[in-house]
């Protein structure tokens, strides 16, 4: 429950900081610039949210700005300004889609088999981690593989983006991979393990493994 409050009360942030940028854009605010509105998609996709999301967002601080009181043809052009306005903000959304270019998924055994909360936490580590390669190390091509281990599972993402420090960045004050944090927790929440390796020239290889168990159906 908690969590779920937390993720309203940061939509409602969100929200609000959408109608103040969206209501100097309008208003041809000379200090506005595409930045105030791209840093909307960034927060955006730090709430892990994809280009419908905002658009849901930017359409209601659309409804709540352009009030009947407005002639149809000021309405008219406050809605073509809108559409740059939201184009800008989904930019940085839609640029992490587009950076990594080839991703190579193969999978081995009868994943099928594991139940949906195994599943769940491999795509959302998965998603994670190919949203850093296009977000961060700017990688053009991305292996994801998924096997069959002894006793565990295993998922392996490694790209030929740009190297970092991960102990370095795992215990940074301002930490703006809060999502190799997030994919740890996830994987150690069911028993499993996750590892992270970076090297300078080799990119970046991420290793979760989850033990098989009655629970998780194999």
């Amino acid at each position: 429950m908690n969590s779920a409050n937390n993720m309203a009360s940061k939509l409602a942030g969100l929200s609000r900081c959408c109608q103040a940028a969206l209501r100097k854009h309008l208003k041809h605010d000379p200090r506005a610039s595409s930045e105030p509105t791209q840093k909307l998609g960034r927060q955006a996709m730090v709430l892990d949210l994809e280009t419908l999301d905002l658009a849901r967002i930017h359409e209601q601080a659309l409804i709540t700005l352009v009030l009947p009181g407005y002639s149809a043809s000021a309405r008219d052009a406050m809605v073509r300004r809108a559409g740059k306005f939201f184009a800008e903000a989904i930019t940085p959304i839609e640029k992490t889609h587009r950076t990594a270019r080839e991703a190579n998924i193969r999978t081995s055994g009868r994943i099928e088999r594991l139940d949906t909360v195994t599943r769940t936490v491999l795509y959302r580590v998965a998603q994670e981690a190919l949203t850093n390669a296009g977000r961060h190390a700017r990688a053009s091509r991305v292996d994801v593989s998924i096997q069959k281990l002894p006793r565990a599972v295993g998922l392996t993402i490694q790209d030929n983006g740009k190297s970092f420090q991960v102990e370095r960045v795992l215990h940074a004050k301002r930490n703006k991979r809060l999502g190799l944090l997030g994919m740890r927790e996830r994987v150690e929440m069911v028993g499993g393990s996750l590892r992270v390796e970076s090297t300078p020239g080799q990119g970046t290889t991420i290793r979760a493994e989850i033990p098989f168990t009655h629970d998780n159906g194999v």
